[in-house]
């Protein structure tokens, strides 16, 4: 059951709701009415399925992250390893311990 966020309660109504893409995925904005103290705010439906697959992804990333320090400490690091290195962004990481 939806509650208000400003004053916790369930009396509310949806005022606006249409087709969205959040993310690329197909999903629901609503636009909400507090009955009680007139607070409006947004809210976004995504589907299950594209959440899991999020997920899913996250873990394939995790363990590329893993095979790439594998890999430096067998060789050298190549250029390839060095780009997917910035793509995951080891160089943000590096710049940020620089700054400290």
């Amino acid at each position: 059951m939806k509650v208000c966020p400003s004053c916790q309660e369930t009396d509310i109504n949806v005022i606006d709701s249409r087709k969205a893409k959040v993310l690329g995925c197909d999903s629901v904005y609503r636009r909400r009415k507090c009955n009680v103290c007139g607070h409006r705010w947004t809210t976004y439906e995504i589907p299950e399925e594209f959440i899991s697959r999020v997920y899913e992804e996250r873990t394939q990333i995790d363990k590329i992250d893993e095979a790439i320090k594998r890999l430096e400490k067998i060789r050298q690091v190549s250029d390839t390893i060095k780009i997917l290195k910035e793509m995951f962004g080891y160089e943000k990481e590096k710049l940020e311990k620089e700054k400290k």
